[in-house]
């Protein structure tokens, strides 16, 4: 049985064997050092990313910039007083304006975009089309998740350029 103390424990990352290993290589100037970081396009994992990041920057050094631009392709977001808002933040009229200029506008409803984000394509298209529009509803399902994660992106090198500023 697991002692409540043993999930208390902090790994010794400084004392461990491959930051030993590696010391002289971090702490000369003339050593070059690779890092490679995985961060995640969605919003659930921004925390996540955004320490990494963080890791990543220690490590370099904040003088070093990166050698590959981030790219981010043009804003077809909605947005408010030029904030960036997820679709799970959306009100119904900025989900329907959304889903005109994507041209997946279907039946009207009073959904706003938190009650849609959690829908399944099947309650998406018993909510907005009818019984033979599967395809539209998936469409709408991807392009949904395809907005969000490109909220996300976009609301993380925001934070990224306020951090480095």
């Amino acid at each position: 049985r697991l002692e409540s103390k043993s999930f208390l424990r902090v790994i010794p990352y400084r004392s461990s064997n491959l930051t030993r290993i590696l010391k002289e290589s971090m702490e000369r100037t003339d050593a070059q050092l690779a890092v490679i970081a995985t961060v995640a396009p969605n919003a659930t994992d921004t925390e996540h990313t955004l320490e990494t990041l963080k890791t990543v920057s220690s490590l370099i050094g904040m003088e070093t910039e990166a050698t590959q631009p981030l790219v981010v392709e043009k804003q077809t977001s909605v947005s408010t007083d030029s904030t960036l808002l997820a679709p799970k933040h959306w009100t119904y009229e900025q989900l329907q304006r959304w889903m005109m200029s994507k041209h997946l506008k279907g039946r009207n409803n009073t959904k706003t975009g938190k009650e849609v984000m959690r829908m399944s394509p099947i309650q998406l298209r018993n909510t907005f089309y009818s019984d033979d529009d599967d395809e539209k509803a998936k469409q709408l399902f991807r392009a949904l998740r395809v907005e969000n994660d490109h909220i996300a992106r976009l609301q993380l090198k925001e934070r990224l350029a306020t951090t480095s500023a």
